[in-house]
Formats: structure tokens, sequence, C-alpha cells
């Protein structure tokens, strides 16, 4: 690109208007290719050159589309929209994959927030269709301005929606209330469809900053049910009567205040659970600067129980049978003259891909080119990459926008005579219209533009277009006027002189082709645009679908006959290159059955022409107390009872199992881990019998005296035999009673019996014990509890042991002998006396 243009310090050359030519278009895809082209849109309003306002949305543009777009919010007035020139999507992305919802964001302004009331949050604005019902279609020119999701050409499905909205400055009249909202339509099987909206309400009060809360709603758009029960709702929130019927709704009222510059991203995420459809909101709201987070976790999740459900999903793009297909982002405003003023900001809405997060294909603009049906609000088209957006404004004074700016020249056009000075270079010029050649700089191409007045006060206008394209390959994207102005035409009145700079960023095409080995047949194209010698992250799609069966796994790439192994790398380009990635064609092995959502665990991916040996499980669990156990297998017309399969994959294989349902007998309560023993599996119908234990001895100090059990939670019984027919699990609370051995030894007291945990033992030991010729004197008790106290208290929570210990002494003994030997010495005494005493 460099080379094409002219060198800076060449003599300025000037064309009049006319003799421009038109620039060389995009490169041209296949003709039997689609692909899509991710186009940013950069939106200011000006009311001079200082003080402007900026919405900028990222988005994807279709090449074709319908004009006509069926509205969620019912307002009159809707003209046909205009096709844009983009890049179309590849076919094999998006041509297998079932039409089911659409997703809208809005950007709402209202005075107050009030469920069922008017210009309230969306759901409370669109009306129940039921299927099959007719519904009004509106052309979208004199609607509320925005972005709008036609969605006729490439419908897919996906579980997730995110929007992003960043705003910088906002000014609304006091007591106004401020929506930005996500909003979609989700199909959770069959003809069951729901509007699902999450969004944030700012009201502006007489304190700093804004009130703010945090919402979330849902509302049933099906024919039957036709109403929202609490019997399948369940959430943070709950049910309110609304002009439209039943809707959920929660609300999360914050305490403090927000302020500008501050960022909301909500996020609506579908997916299926064994409770049903789970709808989760979540939100991050952080405030800029200084960078605080306000809010950053899930807002409320949403099961929707009820029957004959299957795969939830939010389809971007295509058509519903409740005639809701319109992805839109739109400013609307009740009543006459309150309307958002100095708003800066940008808005972003993305769908959940297998990379991420990637735009709405099909996004295009919409509102009138003049006026709005919103009072004081205007809205003028706004050419940036070859697709028109709507550009918004409030007080739209002072400025105009050329539509198409399908030029490669700054476009000047001047009442009167003025002087003109480019960079280094100047020239005079008379009353006319221009083109300014573009001069290159180093990295961008930028330059500065000096206007001088001659013969006194003009209005001039500069206009330059959004990208420049000398050749395929080549462009440049315009970065703004003084690197921040992003309108493409600036319109003011010239009374002295007047300096701006514009710059255009240089972009080289990066073509990425897609091939399938080992034949490198062409799979897919897309072309993405890469800033010039700086450092670009290149995301290739990891897997390509072509259909349910067959997919495209990514091996690796070639670029300037470099290898690159991974599918995320840097890149620098210096010219327009060819990047060749490569992929390797894969089969899905499927498992299926009466319990597809079980076998579906078991699905794998193989190569093409791979010999692939899989090992069935024995067992797949379904909850905590059923299983799934093998019985056979069959493929093609062969069934085999073994668990190892092995077959070479050509094709997607479809493998039938058959699996057995089991429930399992099992016990629970206090200490019924020891009855584990008696737990069984039984096929679904079978007979069941158990017999347990009236006394569970654990060991020899321990064991479980059973006293009733209830069987799920139903049947109380003190029977310890359970009888019954398997058809769901059996669990069967057990009323235990835990005993211990208690053993006590003392001279009046000997124990030794099993005795209730809790239970309260008392004993009382003599202080003397002994015989006739001892007498021995208590000491302790000894054993589980040391005590030196005669009383002996304990509590059964363990096995026991105790023991009287006495000290042994022989008083007794000791005084008999004395006793003895005083008899004996009396006697003795006596009997000398009496000899003594006898006469000779």
């Amino acid at each position: 690109m460099v080379s094409s243009l002219p060198n800076p310090g060449c003599p300025l050359s000037l064309n009049r208007l006319g003799d421009n030519k038109p620039s060389s278009q995009y490169p041209k895809p296949h003709q039997n290719e689609q692909q899509l082209d991710y186009r940013v849109i950069s939106l200011k309003i000006c009311s001079d050159i200082s003080n402007y306002i900026k919405l900028s949305l990222i988005y994807t543009v279709n090449p074709m589309f319908k004009p006509l777009v069926e509205c969620l919010m019912t307002r009159p007035g809707y003209n046909d929209g205009k096709q844009g020139n983009g890049w179309r999507a590849h076919s094999h992305r998006y041509r297998t994959l079932p039409i089911v919802l659409i997703i809208t964001l809005v950007l709402t302004a209202s005075p107050a927030l009030v469920l069922g009331a008017l210009h309230a949050p969306l759901s409370q604005q669109v009306k129940a269709n039921p299927v099959g019902a007719a519904s009004p279609r509106h052309q979208v020119a004199d609607g509320p301005p925005g972005v709008v999701d036609y969605g006729n050409t490439y419908p897919f499905n996906t579980s997730q929606v995110l929007g992003n909205a960043v705003i910088n400055t906002l000014t609304t009249p006091s007591g106004d209330t401020f929506l930005i909202q996500l909003v979609g339509v989700l199909n959770t099987g069959g003809d069951h469809y729901y509007l699902v909206e999450e969004y944030l309400a700012l009201n502006q009060t007489q304190n700093a900053g804004y009130a703010y809360t945090l919402a979330d709603t849902l509302l049933n758009l099906s024919a039957y049910p036709s109403h929202l029960s609490s019997h399948y709702i369940s959430g943070l929130g709950g049910l309110r009567n609304t002009p439209n019927g039943v809707a959920y709704t929660y609300t999360y009222t914050a305490s403090g205040r927000l302020t500008t510059p501050f960022e909301y991203t909500p996020s609506i995420k579908v997916q299926s659970t064994l409770e049903g459809t789970q709808v989760d909101f979540q939100a991050t709201l952080t405030e800029m600067s200084p960078q605080l987070t306000l809010f950053q976790s899930e807002l409320d999740t949403v099961i929707i129980s009820e029957p004959h459900q299957s795969t939830p999903t939010i389809t971007v793009g295509g058509h519903n049978p409740v005639n809701q297909n319109v992805l839109e982002i739109v400013l609307n405003t009740p009543t006459q003259g309150t309307q958002p003023t100095n708003v800066e900001g940008y808005l972003q809405l993305f769908y959940g891909d297998q990379r991420g997060f990637a735009p709405v294909p099909e996004a295009q603009s919409s509102g009138a080119d003049v006026a709005g049906s919103l009072p004081g609000l205007h809205v003028y088209p706004l050419y940036n990459q070859t697709a028109p957006v709507a550009l918004v404004s409030s007080q739209l004074t002072g400025f105009t926008t050329l539509w198409p700016l399908n030029h490669t020249t700054i476009l000047l056009t001047a009442q009167r005579g003025l002087t003109l000075g480019i960079n280094t270079t100047s020239v005079n010029l008379s009353r006319g219209a221009y083109q300014i050649p573009q001069y290159t700089g180093e990295g961008f191409i930028e330059n500065t533009i000096r206007l001088t007045p001659e013969g006194g006060a003009q209005e001039v206008t500069l206009s330059a277009p959004g990208v420049i394209q000398p050749e395929v390959g080549y462009r440049g994207v315009f970065l703004g006027w003084n690197h921040t102005l992003k309108a493409g035409t600036l319109k003011f009145n010239l009374t002295r002189q007047y300096t701006v700079s514009e710059a255009y960023q240089p972009q080289y095409l990066l073509t990425e082709i897609y091939l399938a080995q080992p034949n490198q047949t062409p799979i897919g194209k897309n072309y993405e645009w890469v800033n010039a010698g700086a450092n670009t992250t290149v995301r290739l799609p990891t897997m390509i679908y072509e259909g349910s069966y067959v997919r495209f796994l990514f091996v690796g790439a070639t670029l300037n006959q470099t290898q690159i192994n991974a599918s995320e790398f840097e890149v620098k380009l210096v010219e327009p290159t060819t990047l060749y990635a490569y992929y390797a064609k894969q089969f899905l092995i499927a498992f299926v059955g009466s319990h597809r959502e079980y076998y579906s665990r078991l699905d794998e991916w193989a190569n093409a022409s791979q010999q692939v040996n899989i090992s069935l499980p024995l067992y797949i669990r379904d909850g905590q107390y059923a299983r799934l156990a093998f019985q056979s297998y069959t493929l093609g017309n062969q069934t085999e009872t073994n668990l190892e399969l092995q077959l070479t994959v050509t094709a997607p294989v479809n493998v039938t199992l058959n699996y057995t349902q089991q429930y399992q007998l099992n016990f629970t309560g206090a200490y019924s881990q020891y009855y584990y023993a008696y737990s069984a599996w039984y096929n679904q119908g079978e007979n069941y019998s158990v017999t347990i234990p009236q006394t569970l001895m654990v060991n020899t100090t321990f064991r479980i005296v059973y006293d009733n059990a209830t069987i799920n939670k139903n049947t109380t019984t003190t029977q310890a035999h359970f009888t019954g027919t398997a058809s769901t699990p059996i669990i069967i609370q057990l009323t235990l009673t835990p005993q211990y051995l208690v053993v006590i030894n003392a001279p009046n007291t000997h124990i030794h019996a099993f005795y209730n945990r809790s239970q309260t033992i008392s004993v009382q030991a003599p202080y003397y014990s002994g015989n006739i010729f001892k007498l021995d004197v208590f000491r302790e008790w000894v054993g589980t509890l040391n005590t030196t106290s005669t009383q002996l208290t304990l509590n059964v929570n363990g096995p026991i042991h105790e023991t009287a210990v006495y000290t042994r002494t022989y008083i007794r003994l000791l005084l008999i002998m004395v006793s003895i030997g005083a008899i004996l010495a009396a006697t003795l005494t006596i009997y000398l006396k009496s000899r003594t005493s006898r006469p000779i």
C-alpha cells in the first residue's frame, strides 16, 4: 500500500470533483463460498468540533438479507432495510444447524421502570404469540434507530449470548430511566418458546451518579402452556401479572450510585440439566475511572422443568414459529423531549461459538435518514467499511455526513476561496469541491490539513471515507480526525485558520484457506484484515463441523513456508499473505439406545480410516443409587456381549448399546455403615428380599441393636425383613441403638453386660472389705475412669472396664493372735499358780 501512494513532500496534486474513479473492491470470494465480514462501526455525533457524541458498535454484516423483519417491540412505522456489501459466512459452518431462536440487545430510555407499563422492559411490551399464530410484520426504516439482525440467511444454534456496553458520558433528565437490555427467544424443545431478558436500569437522581438495578425476566411465548407456573419455573425471583400474561421477574437493587464512565456486560446461557432447562443470567458492571467492579457474578439462575424438553437453544438468524426473529440494538424514548444527551460510548453483541464469542453475522442498520419516530431524535446513515449503520443524535447541529463515502480520497467542499495546507505543502483554492490525495507516514497514513479563509467566513465540509483501498489486498481504515472524531464528515464555519489531522491505519489482507488432509481438499476459507507492521493474533478454528457426525480437526498450518502447530498465534505482515491451515477428517462414533442421554458420554471422534479399540464400561452411573449395567452391544447386524469393541472408522458409526437399569438397596442413618454388607443392586422390576440381624456384633465390646426402619421415607416398620419390587432406589433409613460392653468388679458388685450408649451407671464400693482374718481398706477405682471416691458414676460412651482396688491389712489376725496369746498366758499363769499352792 505504501508504494502505491504519493510520497510526503511531493508537490500537492488536486483533482476537481468528478474526476475521481471508484476505488477497487474487496477481494471477491469464490462464487460458491460464503464469507463473514466482521465490521467495526464507529458512530460520532458532533454539536461542534470539540463537543461530540460517539456510539461505536462492533457487529457483522451479511451481504444478503430480507428487508422485512419480525419486531419484538410493537412499534408502528418500519420501512425496508437496505443491503450492504460485505463478506459472507462459510456455508459449512451454518448450513446444517436448525432454526430455533433470536436474541435482542436493546438500549432504551424511559421515564420509569414499571412492570407492564409503556416502554417498560421489552418482555413486557411483546405480546405472546402462540405457535402458528399470525404476527404483524413491520418495516424498519422509520422505527427507532439501531442495528437489526434480519436473520434469514444463516440460521444456527448457540447456547450463550453476550452483550457489552461501554458508556463514557451520559446525561438524562431527572426522573427518567435509561435501560440497556439483552433479550432473546429461548426454545426448550418442540414448540416451547420463551422470551428471556436481562437488563441494567439507570435512574437520574438529584445526587451524583445514577441509582441502578439489575434484573432479568422470562415470558412464555408458546401456545401451551400459555402461562408461567411456579410448578415448573424456579429462581430467585417470582411471578407477576402483566398485560401480556404472567411473567417471571427478578430484580437486584443496588444501594450505591453508578457514575460514568462504566462498562456493563450481560450474558444469558442456557443448558440442559437433570432438573430441566437451566437459564443462567450473569452480569458484570464496572466503573472505569477509577476502576471499580460493582457487580460481577451470576445474577439469577432460572430452572424450567416443564415436560417434553430437549436441548435448549438460542438461534442467531433464521425464523421460528412464534414470529420473533429480530436481533436489534436500538435507542428508544417514551415521551416528547425526553431523550439522553451527550452520549458517548459503544455497544457490542456476540453469540457463543466453538472458539468463544463472535459478532452476530446478519446485523444491519435501521432507522430513518432524517427524523426517526422518536421526537427530538435524528438518524443519519454513516458509511463505514462499505456498510451503512444508524447514527443517532438528539442535538444534531453543525454536522453532516456524506453517504455513501465511496471515494478513496478526502473530499473538501468550499463555498469561497481558501488556502489549503497539507503537511508541508499549501495551495490556494477557489470555490468548489476537491479531493485531497492521501500521504503515507510511518506505520499509518496521516495528513495534517490546514484551512485558512480568504474573503471572510465560510462554511467548509471535510469528508473522509471509512476505508480506502488502492488495490486488492491493501486498504487503510479511517482512524478519525485528530485521532478522536470518528465521523467521516466535518462541517463547520471557517473564520480563522483551522488545523486538523486525518489518519488511516494500513492493513493487509490475510487469506486463510482450510484444507482437509491427506488430499488437501478445500473445506473453507476466511478473510481477515491485519494491521500492517503490528503483531496481530490469528485464531484459526480448532474444529470445523460438517453436520453432526463429521468434523475436521486442526492439525497445523503454514505461513510463508513456516510450519505452525498452534491454532492461535501472532503474525506481523508486510504484504498480503495467504495462510494454509490443515485439518484431519473425523467421524463420530455415537452410542445410541434407550438411554442415549447417558450413552452420549461415551461418544468419541476418530480420524478417518483409523482403527479404534474401545472398552465399554461395565456400569454407567445414573445418580447415587442408580446405574446402568452392561448386557450387550450391536454393531451392524452383529450383537456382542463382551466389553471390547474394535472397528475401522470409514464413516460415521452408530453403536446400539443394551444396558439394564439397576437400583441399589442401601441403608442410611446413624451407624448404617455397618449394614452396607446387606446392600445390593437389583434390576428394574426385580423382586428383592433382605433380612438384617436384630443385633449386630461389631466387635467383642460394641454391638448395634435394630429398632425400626423407614423405607423410602414412606413406610416405617419394626420388622427386620424387607421385601418388594425394585422400581426406584430402595433407601432404608435405620433407627439403631449402639451398645457397649460394661465390666465392673467390686467386692459387692459384679457387672458384665451391654449398656445403651449415653446410659448412666452408678456403683458404690464398700470402704472396708475382707474376712475374719484380714481387713482391706478401699484405695481407688482403676480402669476407664480412675477415681479415689467409692461412688462411681459413669456415662456409657464406649466400652467400660472398672475394678475396685483395696489396700490389704491383717489387723484382725494380729488381734486374734494377741487375744489367743493373752488367753494362753492367763491359762498358763493360772495353771502355775494352782500347782504352787497345792500342799506337799
